[in-house]
């Protein structure tokens, strides 16, 4: 097997780590959901889209990631929202606020994804997408006879 494959494979494993390392760094209780989430994502995305290429394979695989990561984005929110609080509890009157919180984080964790994406397909020259054309220009021909 290609090197370059089982490092793929390698930190596609070590990502999966990260809500654990992320629960203890912040020293949280486990939330299942979200780690149950979190896991689909990064195994989706990382192992399945990027090392197997999903992406280029699985019609609308890209829309489906996107999906998930806002329903990621959005649990995130909610953290955020739980670990800036004072009291750290729900009231009734809080959840205005934690929808609002948790769209807003969501839709940033979005912007940014696709300033990332773009930003790859700049400086490296490829997408991840079967869909998508790379950001820098290709030549064209502007005429038929050439």
């Amino acid at each position: 097997m290609d090197n370059s494959i089982m490092q793929h494979w390698a930190l596609g494993i070590l990502l999966l780590l990260l809500p654990t390392v992320f629960e203890r760094a912040y020293n949280l209780s486990p939330v299942y959901q979200f780690h149950f989430l979190a896991y689909c994502f990064l195994f989706f995305s990382y192992v399945i889209g990027l090392v197997m290429q999903a992406y280029h394979f699985i019609p609308l695989y890209d829309k489906i990631m996107h999906t998930l990561s806002g329903t990621l984005g959005m649990f995130l929110g909610v953290l955020l929202f739980y670990l800036c609080k004072d009291k750290q509890e729900f009231q009734k009157q809080d959840y205005p606020l934690v929808a609002i919180t948790s769209f807003s984080v969501s839709m940033a964790i979005a912007g940014l994804w696709e300033i990332g994406e773009y930003l790859i397909s700049l400086f490296f020259l490829a997408t991840h997408s079967a869909s998508q054309k790379p950001a820098y220009p290709t030549p064209c021909r502007t005429s038929s006879y050439a």
